[in-house]
């Protein structure tokens, strides 16, 4: 929490990447005081399930009486991106966040350091695609869950 804090202090720009569900990441972000709703600094690529019925569709968290969960009112639809983010293809992170790089790009131009953290070595592969010029500093947290 005090690190993400700081780093939007500071105006560092933020992707969090992840196979899970970016519903629960950003409401556990938002729960702990961490901002996420303007998605320019701090933006989080993930797997979203999207809630609706017909042609009212949502990926948010919050239904629209602003009460309760997106499933009190909308059943689960389906999930985005239609090819699901997983350990095996974090790779294509730069491609899939084309747009949030290149505005941040056009904020942060001078930005040219990337730091990947993680907990499997799959995770290395988010560095994929990014710029020639950039520097990379990886750093694996250990996870004693064993890995199936």
């Amino acid at each position: 929490r005090e690190l993400l804090l700081r780093l939007q202090e500071l105006r560092v720009p933020v992707l969090v990447v992840s196979a899970g569900i970016a519903n629960v990441i950003e409401a556990v972000l938002q729960a702990s005081g961490v901002p996420t709703s303007d998605g320019t600094l701090l933006a989080v690529s993930s797997n979203r399930l999207v809630f609706g019925s017909g042609s009212e569709c949502s990926s948010g968290g919050v239904p629209a009486s602003g009460r309760g969960s997106p499933t009190d009112e909308l059943p689960l639809v389906g999930v985005e991106p239609s090819s699901p983010i997983t350990s095996l293809n974090k790779g294509h992170t730069f491609d899939r966040n084309s747009a949030w790089f290149d505005q941040v790009e056009d904020v942060h131009a001078a930005r040219r350091t990337l730091i990947v953290l993680g907990d499997r070595v799959s995770d290395l592969a988010v560095s994929a695609g990014a710029p020639a010029d950039a520097t990379i500093l990886t750093c694996g947290v250990f996870n004693d869950t064993p890995h199936g």
